[in-house]
């Protein structure tokens, strides 16, 4: 069987992913890190009148999705995926178009980092591991006869104009959803292409040849883009006709928010708690604002708090005393996070054990005055 890529316009019809384990803080607020949204359903300008609008899928082989990539932060930073929103439509026809639960079993993001040099040919391409592939981040099953998620993580949204008709790309009606996948707390390092697609698992009906297939939404973006292709085990496919498409300015659009990962050491002062920020090369504490840091579930801010060097490693840390009462930290607990936000707005969290005391620099065991 020929591979196909279907790369329409819109208008005509449109390996590493790690799990960060929630230790019961309060999440910090979400930032919005990678804005590759939709673009205007009915351009104004003569600029924006240019964008290509693309469906993207593949439609040639059952159990096989497009990926593309994102890049937040810079190297040696580590983030925390929250959420993620593309969106997406399925391969029926509008007029045989019946709830998203009707025509798939189940929605799935998939994520990874991605390789800088995909496999050439099928034959490479078999010999490769799945396990340097993307893998299941988050996923929800549907009902028959219905468009909503059964797994809360996973929302569901019809997209519609600002007066509420349906969704349309130069006069054209889209059965257009938006998927929120949330709650991810997906682990990635910082300055690295990121590797995501999404794949509906089409269900089978009497009456129907072929199962639905689902479809992202692409559209001309910045920087450059490669799609490929992976079957849901991981493993990557390659055409038989080479390169899926020539225009590397075409992505799928996509939002992604989420929060930094801060290294902190937490440990107890008394009838307080003491957390120290600790800066480096890619974290600087000066930049911190102190009035949105909160500790523990019950989001206590500090009582007192210090800039200096406390570890010797040449870069300031910041060094918080915190009432117990107000945190919610109890002694017998195995971790305690503290969260806040950059001068520039961008959330941060950073947890730490509280199980056994490590063999901190003397610095790191001082007390506030």
């Amino acid at each position: 069987m020929t591979r196909r890529l279907a790369l329409r316009p819109a208008s005509c019809a449109l390996a590493l992913a790690i799990l960060a384990p929630a230790f019961g803080s309060r999440l910090p607020g979400e930032t919005l890190l990678l804005d590759r949204g939709l673009p205007p359903a009915n351009p104004a300008s003569a600029a924006a009148s240019q964008l290509v609008k693309l469906r993207v899928g593949w439609s040639a082989e059952e159990g096989v999705f497009v990926t593309d990539h994102f890049t937040i932060g810079g190297l040696g930073e580590i983030w925390v995926i929250d959420r993620v929103r593309t969106w997406g439509f399925p391969s029926v026809p509008s007029a045989q178009r019946e709830t998203l639960g009707d025509l798939f079993e189940r929605i799935t993001l998939y994520g990874g980092l991605e390789s800088e040099t995909p496999p050439a040919t099928p034959e490479a391409a078999a010999a490769e591991c799945a396990c340097h592939g993307p893998v299941p981040i988050a996923n929800a099953e549907l009902r028959r006869g219905s468009s909503v998620a059964e797994n809360r993580q996973v929302s569901l949204t019809p997209v519609t104009d600002a007066d509420g008709s349906p969704y349309r790309e130069e006069g054209r009606i889209l059965g257009l959803w938006q998927v929120d996948f949330q709650n991810l707390r997906w682990s990635v390092p910082g300055g690295l292409n990121v590797q995501f697609g999404v794949f509906g698992l089409g269900r089978a009906a009497s009456g129907r040849k072929n199962r639905p297939t689902w479809f992202s939404h692409g559209s001309t973006t910045n920087g450059k883009h490669q799609f490929r292709l992976f079957g849901t085990a991981g493993n990557p496919v390659v055409p038989v006709n080479g390169s899926l498409t020539k225009d590397e300015s075409i992505g799928i659009n996509v939002q992604v928010w989420g929060h930094l990962t801060a290294n902190v050491a937490i440990r107890p002062a008394g009838k307080s708690w003491q957390a120290v920020l600790l800066g480096s090369p890619t974290f600087d504490v000066t930049q911190v604002d102190q009035r949105t840091l909160r500790f523990g579930p019950k989001g206590a801010a500090p009582t007192e708090s210090i800039v200096r060097d406390f570890n010797g490693d040449g870069h300031a840390d910041l060094v918080l005393r915190l009432s117990a009462a107000e945190s919610g930290v109890q002694p017998a607990q195995s971790t305690a996070c503290l969260n806040g936000r950059r001068m520039d707005g961008v959330a941060f969290e950073g947890c730490d054990s509280l199980s056994k005391p490590p063999d901190l620099p003397a610095g790191l065991r001082r007390q506030l005055p």
